[in-house]
């Protein structure tokens, strides 16, 4: 029994945001600003990356591509594939870890997009093996996901300038009026972002296994050699699918998603994961709660709340669908709608319209 209390103060002395990768300032981005740059040992990594920014690296399958583009991209690739084998002990600490995670995949997406369309996908062992230890420590899948992509890859825009965040959110009025806060910042891209610059320059290098327009393979050179690391298998590309944020206001909210299957959560690190088993385990039953108050106003809030995270879907279907019109060449080369796939290689529109739906099915009649 001693040992049993022992082991509950052991637990109720750890901070929820240590054991959970969540911040009360910062949410699930990173508490601290990311690491910019790995230290001295892993330079060639760094400096490689940088090179392949700087020689502005085009798509392997971009249309048009040159002979000059070409012959840049395949000069970098034997750079990579000429990289020393860097060991990574010493990347010991989660800092290290996800700076060394955000630089190694990023090589590996350079390395498989800028190949030709039909060369087979072998990513050199000088940054497979690394990036596969590296996944393993972090469990999260060896190729780019979301926490490379956003989470752990920002910087302050003025040294230690941090925006404040709202206090904890106490009343479903609040969350309604906080989601609609996140509709307002998803339909911005509509101004900030180009689509035809996004999707034909930006989201391909993202692409994973599952989005290969050939269908090719991706081998981890030299895997075989180390019977301790599991051979790749998850391998769609970022998603804001691996986002946690409206997960966890499904969670709070009771929706119920069962008859919409994605692997997504998977591909988050393992302290979110673990944030969204502990809700899901300990569910916040808010609807059962509203119901059985009998309260018309609790209820009206309730419903206020499940509406808002409706009409942020319904905005997500429009953005994808009008943004993928308008990068296409001709009207009869515009994608039909249940054709669309997400970054990370689902069927979007019918993902897109289960989770809109299991959405609208939450409300209290």
């Amino acid at each position: 029994m001693a040992a049993s209390d022992s082991d509950n103060r052991t637990k109720a002395s750890v901070p929820d945001s240590v054991i959970f990768d969540v911040d009360q300032r910062t949410g699930f981005m990173a508490s601290e600003e990311p690491l910019t740059r790995l230290p001295e040992p892993w330079e060639p990594w760094e400096s490689t990356l940088d090179a392949a920014v700087d020689a502005r690296l085009q798509l392997g399958d971009k249309p048009g591509i040159t002979a000059e583009d070409i012959d840049r991209s395949s000069v970098w690739r034997v750079r990579v594939r000429e990289l020393p084998f860097l060991s990574v002990e010493g990347l010991d600490t989660p800092i290290l870890l996800r700076r060394a995670h955000v630089v190694l995949t990023y090589l590996l997406h350079f390395y498989v997009q800028s190949l030709p369309p039909h060369d087979e996908v072998r990513i050199p062992r000088s940054i497979s093996i690394p990036t596969v230890q590296i996944s393993t420590k972090l469990d999260i899948p060896p190729l780019l996901t979301f926490s490379d992509t956003v989470l752990y890859n920002w910087t302050y825009r003025q040294a230690g300038e941090l925006t404040p965040t709202p206090s904890n959110i106490r009343y479903l009025d609040t969350m309604a009026h906080v989601i609609n806060e996140l509709r307002v910042l998803l339909l911005d891209v509509k101004k900030l972002c180009d689509p035809n610059k996004y999707y034909t320059e930006v989201r391909p290098w993202f692409r994973g296994e599952d989005s290969d327009i050939n269908h090719r393979k991706w081998v981890y050179e030299g895997i075989d050699d180390y019977p301790e690391l599991k051979t790749p298998t998850e391998l769609s590309g970022p998603s804001a699918g691996q986002s946690s944020i409206v997960h966890v206001l499904d969670l709070f909210l009771g929706v119920d998603h069962q008859p919409v299957t994605s692997d997504q959560p998977s591909f988050m690190s393992r302290m979110k994961l673990l944030f969204l088993d502990h809700l899901a385990s300990n569910p916040r039953p808010l609807r059962e709660f509203a119901l059985a108050s009998g309260s018309t106003d609790l209820m009206v809030a309730y419903n206020h709340a499940v509406l808002s995270l409706k009409a942020f879907r319904d905005s997500h279907m429009i953005i994808v669908t009008l943004r993928a019109a308008r990068t296409a060449p001709t009207a009869e080369q515009v994608p039909s709608y249940e054709s669309l796939k997400g970054t990370g290689g689902t069927d979007l529109v019918e993902f897109l319209k289960g989770t809109r739906d299991c959405t609208k099915d939450t409300l209290i009649n």
